[in-house]
């Protein structure tokens, strides 16, 4: 038995209830306020967090910033849901994972099906897993997509599926040998303009 324990902080009642969907058979608690979150992730030991980003940005940021700064001997993982938009979420993705996010899920890229569950399921557990979060290939993928302007881009630039290029930074899947030397090529170039941020 998965003895995982997972704290969902989201206030839209269908978020709640697709997290809860994904995440059955866990020891799941919920919290509908920021506040209570980060009062509930400091008195007990969750390994993942998953924050819907429907809550004011500002104050969202300053949460995952302030937990990823306040319990660095005893880390959790944070994962943002995005929710269903088609506005470009490179901008807020690069905010979030700057205040320590170890995981950034848009929603419309899960359909809302066991397979899409299943999928999203294991994307959000990767993020506890510290081994696969900072592995070498993972951290490369994820800079990649950063100088790419997102996932979608660099799924693009690699001519790969985009759910492949999820599988492959949520740590499920090694990448093809090519398509991670493409990845790192965008990284290296990004790097030798000495820009240090996403271009």
């Amino acid at each position: 038995m998965d003895t995982t324990k997972v704290l969902v902080v989201a206030n839209a009642p269908g978020i709640l209830q697709r997290v809860e969907e994904t995440l059955a058979g866990l020891e799941v608690e919920v919290a509908i306020r920021l506040r209570d979150a980060g009062a509930a992730v400091k008195k007990q030991d969750f390994s993942v967090m998953v924050l819907y980003l429907g809550f004011e940005p500002q104050s969202t940021v300053e949460l995952v910033a302030s937990l990823s700064g306040e319990l660095q001997g005893h880390p959790v993982a944070i994962v943002c849901l995005a929710p269903e938009s088609k506005a470009p979420m490179s901008e807020l993705e690069a905010q979030m994972r700057a205040a320590g996010a170890a995981e950034f899920i848009v929603l419309a890229d899960y359909p809302r099906t066991q397979q899409g569950n299943d999928v999203l399921r294991r994307r959000i557990l990767s993020a506890a897993n510290p081994a696969r979060r900072g592995a070498p290939v993972v951290r490369v993928l994820r800079r990649a997509a950063q100088v790419a302007g997102g996932h979608a881009n660099l799924a693009g630039h690699l001519g790969v599926p985009h759910a492949a290029l999820l599988r492959w930074i949520g740590g499920e899947e090694e990448p093809p040998e090519e398509a991670f030397l493409l990845a790192f090529d965008l990284v290296h170039i990004d790097l030798e303009r000495g820009t240090g941020k996403p271009s």
